[in-house]
């Protein structure tokens, strides 16, 4: 099926146009391990992850004083060339997987019926790949959580590292690659339409906590166990 070949892009194949990669640094074990949903319009354009609208909201959440025009994605992509690798980015699928992704840019060959599936996958709320309504959705599932495996294998983290999955899509195949991953990840919103920057998502452990590790200090829980001998 051509979603199922669009979506296993690799880099090398006939959709590699359209492939945006990682930002992994080599040889070296990361502290922290950002895992979004896809590229879109930006990231497309720029052929780098999270360097949109969403991106520069997240790194004005991270690091205030950073310029306002700066993205998490160009941010960490200059911290692994100035030799600092504490932060990788992965996406569970480095294709878009919205057609809006294609502004100005020739779309891949899916028909919209083979759109409209990867658009379900992408919305889907179940608890669990299985759980999925439809034998060709989980099919499309399964490739993206494979994917996904091995690329989270393949990234060494230090073992007080952590996996921060950010957004409803990721959480669940972060959950369904690694059930088991150890420590547990971090849950945090998307942060598309500035989610990690309002008020009521202010006191999210899990995002201070994302929050703090990537600033270097000593996260919340940490600090805690420090004081109380936990």
């Amino acid at each position: 099926m051509t979603a199922i070949n669009y979506l296993s892009e690799d880099g090398s194949g006939i959709y590699a146009r359209w492939h945006v990669p990682d930002l992994v640094p080599p040889n070296r074990a990361v502290e922290l391990l950002f895992v979004f949903e896809s590229p879109h319009v930006d990231e497309l354009r720029k052929g780098l992850p999270v360097v949109g609208t969403a991106g520069r909201s997240a790194l004005r959440f991270l690091q205030p004083a950073q310029p306002k025009d700066r993205s998490l994605g160009r941010f960490v992509q200059q911290s692994h060339a100035a030799g600092d690798g504490r932060i990788a980015i992965l996406n569970v699928s480095n294709v878009p997987m919205q057609e809006a992704a294609f502004v100005d840019v020739e779309a891949p060959d899916l028909g919209e019926d083979e759109w409209t599936l990867i658009e379900k996958v992408r919305r889907s709320r179940a608890r669990s790949i299985s759980s999925m309504r439809g034998a060709v959705t989980r099919a499309i599932s399964e490739v993206l959580v494979d994917g996904l495996r091995n690329w989270l294998s393949g990234v060494a983290t230090r073992s007080d590292g952590r996996v921060v999955a950010a957004g409803t899509f990721a959480q669940l195949m972060v959950a369904a690659a690694i059930p088991d991953l150890t420590p547990s990840p971090l849950h945090v919103p998307h942060p598309s339409f500035y989610q990690w920057n309002r008020m009521a998502n202010q006191e999210l452990p899990d995002l201070i906590d994302a929050r703090d590790r990537f600033r270097g200090q000593p996260s919340t829980a940490q600090h805690f166990e420090s004081i109380h001998g936990g």
